[in-house]
Parts: structure tokens; sequence; C-alpha cells
């Protein structure tokens, strides 16, 4: 399916207009506005004609290595 320029920049600004009312109570509302993020990019990658990778499932959670510790005794 494809949509104007126009049309694009109409839902990006309800998209922006929605996320600026959110308020964050819950992760509940925290996965809604990673959701509504998630669609600004997409919207906006359509705009610019860049291709977006898809993402599958859960992002793995990283913990920083810690080089310089120093352990207290």
């Amino acid at each position: 399916m494809s949509l104007s320029k126009h049309s694009i920049e109409n839902l990006i600004d309800l998209v922006e207009i929605k996320i600026g009312a959110l308020e964050i109570m819950d992760g509940e509302d925290k996965r809604e506005m990673r959701k509504l993020q998630n669609c600004r990019d997409e919207l906006i990658a359509m705009q610019t004609g860049i291709e977006m990778p898809r993402r599958r499932g859960r992002l793995k959670r990283t913990v920083p290595m810690a080089d310089n510790v120093v352990q207290l005794h």
C-alpha cells in the first residue's frame, strides 16, 4: 500500500500529538509509548524512503561489563 507524502506527514503529526499527550502510569503505558515511537519511526522511514529493519521478539538485555571494579572488604 502506498501513501502520499501529505498523508504520511499527517499521520506523523497525529502520532506525535498522542505521544505528547500520553501519561506514563504503568507498564502498559510504557508499552504503548514504545509502540507509538516505533510507529513514528516507521512513518518517518516511509517518508524518507529508508527501509526499516524488522524486529521480532524481545530485545536482548545487555549488562555492561565492569572492568574497573573495586571490591571493598
